[in-house]
């Protein structure tokens, strides 16, 4: 991000358990969408966070989350930088996430 605002990693490589019943696109997405990583706001350590909840909660309320409107989006943008290849490569789409961000 630009200024910095929010600063998290990148997934690791998605823990597929196999099986016939599971497909590997729909769940990569769900295990995206509770995906925890150690999350930093302006500098500060806010811990093991699940990222995509805490962005949608950004982009809901930007102050509540110490962010302006713009830095919010930027996170959303950083998320799904960092989460869409992971899901890409088990066949899923980035539209997905995208979705996901988007839904009330």
């Amino acid at each position: 991000m630009s200024d910095g605002a929010v600063a998290f990693g990148s997934p690791p490589l998605i823990p597929f358990p196999g099986g016939c019943s599971l497909e590997r696109a729909p769940y990569a997405l769900d295990w995206l969408l509770s995906w925890r990583a150690d999350l930093t706001v302006h500098g500060v350590p806010q811990g093991k966070v699940c990222i995509y909840e805490w962005v949608k909660g950004a982009l809901e309320n930007p102050p509540a989350a110490g962010l302006t409107p713009q830095q919010a989006t930027e996170a959303r943008n950083l998320f799904l930088a960092r989460t869409a290849p992971a899901l890409e490569a088990e066949g899923g789409q980035r539209l997905w996430l995208e979705r996901e961000l988007a839904r009330p």
